[in-house]
This record gives structure tokens, sequence and C-alpha cells, in this order.
């Protein structure tokens, strides 16, 4: 459980960091300065001026917010079927 949510807060970083920066932009957008035009064009941006890494920022806070809760959910998981079995 653990483990898996590893991978998944790895390889949902990218989409989840071009959409926060889309909806931070509102704010940005309110005062007349908007970096992106559309999803597109975020990646692109992000691609050109911060590489590939820019991706991935703020995987590591997911992982340690997401991995325990992975770990728990299948270990409770796996005790109340051995309970039920048990029964």
């Amino acid at each position: 459980g653990g483990i898996t949510n590893v991978a998944v807060g790895v390889l949902n970083s990218p989409p989840d960091v071009v959409k926060t920066r889309l909806q931070d932009q509102s704010f940005a957008a309110a005062s007349g300065v908007a970096p992106y035009t559309n999803t597109w064009d975020c990646v692109k941006t992000m691609w050109r001026n911060e590489g590939c890494l820019s991706f991935f920022r703020g995987s590591l806070m997911r992982i340690v917010r997401i991995a325990p809760g992975g770990a728990i959910q299948f270990g409770v998981y796996g005790s109340v079927m051995n309970w039920i079995d048990h029964k």
C-alpha cells in the first residue's frame, strides 16, 4: 500500500503541478499578468524555462502525505478480511 502510493505520488506529480500553476495564475490574471495562455503553454514554458524537474516539485511532500495512508488502508483491509474469514 505504501509503496504503491509512492509511485502514485511521483507519477501524478506532473499533471498536479501544471494544474496548480494554472490555478495560481488566476490570482495573477486579476492584475492583468497571466503567465500561461493554456495547459499546453504551461507545459512548454515550464519545460523550456525550468527543465524536467520542475514537473516534480513537491513530490516528496506529496509522498510523505499519501504513503502512510495507503499503508494503513491496506493493513486495515487485510485485518478486516482476516477477521471476516474467521467468523
